[in-house]
């Protein structure tokens, strides 16, 4: 470095990301959580970290340690996926088929378990399959969803397997134009381990996708999509005793506060109902017709804004 410093302006050659050797950066950490998974694809001896600091005047700034953990040995080698189809329509339930073709070889631990990180929680998981044949039931297990990811225990997937395609069929809502179904895999007999990334590419030939993204169509442009409600009939005979309220939210970059208010026709504000800030998702709430004095509301027509 210093010697191409020493270097006259014609002489200096312009500086570019070295990528045959090394992977772009990640994203800046979130410290408001426990850690930052890297983006490499494979198992690299070395990784860079980049460090800025904000000082004031009167305040300076240093860093006591960085925590790493790392694989060894590593799980994989290298998981190439991708998912089809790649388009959609907001709030509509579509079949999709994961695809990855992991690359393990001798030295490599192996795995049995693949996370796939959806939005909410797929509708079902259809089939499995590992080089073309249908797993029974039995031969695999889906793991109950965590609001974040699920996870599907397979086979253990060891040199034996390397090179094969492994395809999951599940059925899954989106919510955002572009959603990202980003997967990792990890044994789940060492669960202190590193899970390695599925990267992005051509898993089966056949189909070419070569993507984890999934597009939908815009729909209406508004941030409120299919909102729902039953009737309400409050006389305790356990028949539409609670009205219940369901409804889409789309395109939301985070999370948002969501008010949910009840109003006589003439607009005077009777009930506010619970609610929590929610993001891109499907939502639900309720009501019992009662006001917020715990009064209950005589029979007649009511207005509901979300």
């Amino acid at each position: 470095f210093n010697t191409y410093r020493r270097l006259e302006g014609g002489e200096a050659a312009g500086i570019s990301p070295d990528s045959e050797n090394w992977e772009f950066w990640t994203a800046p950490a979130d410290f408001s959580v426990e850690g930052l998974a890297l983006t490499a694809t494979s198992p690299h001896e070395y990784a860079q970290f980049s460090i800025d600091f904000e000082s004031s005047n009167d305040a300076g700034s240093h860093l006591d340690y960085i925590q790493f953990e790392v694989t060894q040995p590593p799980i994989a080698s290298r998981v190439v996926g991708e998912i089809v189809p790649l388009k959609t329509r907001l709030g509509e339930v579509t079949k999709f088929t994961y695809k990855l073709r992991p690359v393990v070889l001798r030295e490599d631990s192996g795995f049995d378990s693949i996370q796939i990180h959806t939005p909410i929680a797929p509708t079902a998981i259809d089939a499995v399959r590992i080089a073309s044949r249908t797993l029974g039931e039995e031969e695999y297990e889906v793991v109950p969803y965590n609001g974040r990811f699920v996870v599907v225990r397979v086979p253990f997937v060891d040199i034996q397997i390397s090179g094969e395609l492994i395809e999951i069929d599940f059925r899954a809502e989106v919510f955002q134009v572009s959603t990202l179904f980003p997967g990792r895999v990890f044994d789940s007999t060492r669960p202190q381990e590193v899970r390695h990334r599925i990267e992005p590419g051509n898993a089966d030939p056949l189909v070419g996708a070569g993507s984890l993204t999934v597009r939908a169509e815009r729909g209406s442009g508004r941030a409120i999509e299919r909102l729902r409600v039953s009737a309400l009939t409050p006389n305790g005979d356990g028949i539409n005793d609670l009205l219940q309220i369901e409804y889409d939210l789309v395109n939301l970059a985070g999370s948002v506060p969501v008010a949910l208010e009840v109003f006589t026709l003439s607009g005077i504000p009777i009930a506010t109902l619970d609610t929590d800030s929610g993001g891109s998702g499907r939502f639900t709430s309720s009501w019992d017709g009662r006001s917020d004095a715990s009064e209950r509301v005589p029979p007649g027509l009511y207005l509901l804004r979300l």
